[in-house]
């Protein structure tokens, strides 16, 4: 009876043990009631690369923090693996979406259920340093900034002929504490998730990316950095960019017609100008603002892959230029003129000719074009070596 009455007292220590594990196991991963950092993670057919991901994310050294997962229609085993890991650690919340609505919506959605004070975004296929969001805080906090901004290290599963590129685009230019001025804004990597936002500014200018158009990053990021005025430059490499063959870049340089979407650079532009406008931001930026105009219209004259839509390019370009004369008319000299010169009909450019003129406008972002033009190139060069052999 006694040996009875200790395997029982045994027993019950053991589970009262075993309890007290799942308990602390269970409050370590409760979200806190008001987290510090929000982690917008978007997916799509991204089930393969989610566990990395996720992993990176919930490993983070901040511990109080927010994951949430906007599953965008995925046809794969997206869902089944959100709701393995929203499971395992309630910090990560999934959100289901029946159909597929596109990045920029679903990084909206995901905007909207954010509640922490600062925002980060990755890509199912991304993932960051487990110290990305400690050190990016404290930079935003200890620095009184409103951006924080790290370096990008690229992982090639496809395309390591761009790392020169590459290595120039996502370099920084800049270090520390800085305000933000035009020449920043033109020699920044325009891609969210190497930053960290502050939400109360993303509400208070009513800023979303533009659905419906690719190179939703050039946008919103060029459109935050108008609305603020310091931000930190943090020289460490804490996110993980993934290149491989179904990104958009890699669309871009394809010669699939049916995946022709370089005009929307084209509407990018059109939609910063509504966004300055509605913001009274314009003043301040008018130079600013044409100079990007005509960046972002020369890439898509160069990159669209037929000459109707080369034409429909320029016809939609030069009737916004048109309409907004007044505007165009308080920008330096120079920058009238390249305006003048890219909705011409006679123009005609090379990848040589396109860089010279790309320099003085937005010598950063313009890297990205040149990325496309060399993979044209290298593809041609293998394709001519295939018909020798």
């Amino acid at each position: 009876m006694a040996k009875t009455i200790k395997k029982q007292q045994k027993s019950s220590k053991t589970a009262s043990a075993a309890a007290a594990r799942r308990s602390q196991s269970v409050k370590e991963s409760q979200p806190t009631a008001m987290p510090k950092v929000s982690i917008i993670v978007t997916c799509y057919k991204g089930g393969e690369f989610l566990p990395r991901c996720l992993k990176s994310l919930t490993e983070q050294t901040l511990k109080e923090i927010e994951i949430i997962c906007v599953n965008d229609g995925s046809p794969d085993n997206t869902r089944e693996v959100l709701e393995e890991w929203s499971q395992k650690d309630a910090r990560v919340r999934a959100i289901h979406n029946p159909t597929n609505v596109g990045v920029s919506a679903a990084r909206n959605i995901g905007l909207q259920a954010a509640r922490a004070e600062f925002v980060t975004f990755c890509d199912a296929d991304d993932y960051k340093d487990p110290t990305f969001c400690a050190q990016m805080l404290e930079a935003m906090t200890t620095q009184r900034v409103d951006l924080a901004i790290c370096g990008t290290q690229i992982i090639y599963q496809a395309h390591p002929e761009m790392k020169f590129s590459d290595d120039n685009y996502y370099s920084l230019k800049y270090s520390g504490r800085q305000t933000v001025n035009e020449d920043l804004i033109l020699n920044v990597d325009l891609a969210p998730s190497n930053k960290l936002f502050r939400r109360a500014v993303i509400e208070h200018v009513g800023l979303r990316f533009p659905e419906g158009l690719y190179y939703e990053d050039a946008y919103f990021c060029v459109a935050y950095l108008c609305a603020v005025r310091k931000v930190y430059f943090l020289n460490r490499s804490l996110q993980f960019y993934v290149r491989h063959e179904n990104s958009t870049m890699s669309n871009t340089w394809s010669g699939d017609k049916s995946k022709d979407h370089a005009i929307d650079h084209l509407y990018v532009a059109f939609r910063l100008y509504d966004f300055l406008c509605e913001r009274r931001l314009l003043e301040r930026w008018e130079n600013l603002y044409w100079r990007v105009f005509i960046v972002f219209g020369y890439f898509a004259i160069e990159n669209s892959k037929s000459r109707a839509r080369i034409r429909q390019v320029k016809r939609e370009a030069a009737e916004f230029v048109r309409q907004h004369q007044e505007s165009l008319a308080q920008t330096e000299s120079y920058v009238q003129e390249e305006v003048k010169l890219m909705v011409s009909q006679r123009l005609s450019l090379n990848p040589t000719r396109l860089k010279r003129r790309l320099l003085p406008f937005m010598p950063t972002y313009k890297l990205q074009n040149l990325n496309i033009q060399r993979l044209r190139w290298l593809k041609n060069e293998m394709e001519k070596m295939a018909n020798d052999e």
